[in-house]
């Protein structure tokens, strides 16, 4: 028997691990909005730090369905717990907890959950597509945001435009290489011009929906 095998996570524990992190995740995250210093504050308010743990999670998960569905409840249990911590630790109002943009997070949760969950679990698939877009898509959308973040002050009046756009561009673009450094060591040339091709796309597509959903 190879000793490197990992057995598949049964799914009761893939629901204990996911109601668990996702509990965690969402105080944690407010936490770092908060006390953080800036930049690194707005990298805990940024969509891509919410992708990147369903991402996480699908790695952990293995198995695409319990990726997916154990991705999706932390995710939802995430943005509960955000709140929740919002009205217990800073004194808002109770109401957030179901207000729209609360509701509007967690469908934003269940389809990152269910994207990046199926991502994590496809970096090592068998299909050399499905492994390129598995290990493409978090360094993509890190790069789709840093970039957003660069054409902002690009363009934005110097008034009215927030002083560490740059700063948060630069820490995406970092981040974005980390993941890729850290997925294609190892892989072959062929996939690593693909990884490559795919994520540069995904950043394309990424930084356009950036821009049309905050115009």
């Amino acid at each position: 028997m190879d000793g490197t095998c990992v057995p598949p996570r049964s799914t009761r524990r893939v629901v204990f691990v996911a109601v668990a992190v996702g509990a965690l995740f969402g105080p944690l995250d407010l936490a770092g909005q908060v006390h953080a210093p800036y930049p690194l504050a707005n990298l805990f308010n940024s969509s891509a730090v919410w992708a990147a743990a369903a991402f996480g999670f699908g790695i952990w998960a293995q198995s695409r369905m319990r990726a997916v569905i154990g991705a999706i409840l932390m995710e939802i249990v995430a943005v509960i717990s955000y709140y929740v911590a919002d009205v217990v630790v800073r004194g808002s109002d109770s109401s957030i907890v179901a207000s729209t943009t609360a509701l509007a997070w967690i469908v934003l949760g269940i389809g990152a959950g269910a994207i990046f969950g199926a991502a994590g679990s496809a970096i090592d698939d068998p299909s050399r597509v499905l492994r390129a877009v598995g290990n493409g898509l978090l360094p993509g959308v890190l790069l789709a945001e840093g970039s957003h973040q660069m054409i902002r002050h690009l363009t934005t009046d110097a008034d009215t435009r927030p002083d560490d756009l740059v700063s948060i561009a630069i820490l995406m673009a970092v981040l974005a290489a980390a993941a890729l450094i850290w997925r294609l060591r190892g892989r072959t040339s062929a996939d690593r011009v693909q990884t490559l091709g795919v994520t540069l796309a995904l950043a394309a597509v990424g930084s356009v929906s950036y821009a049309l959903l905050t115009a």
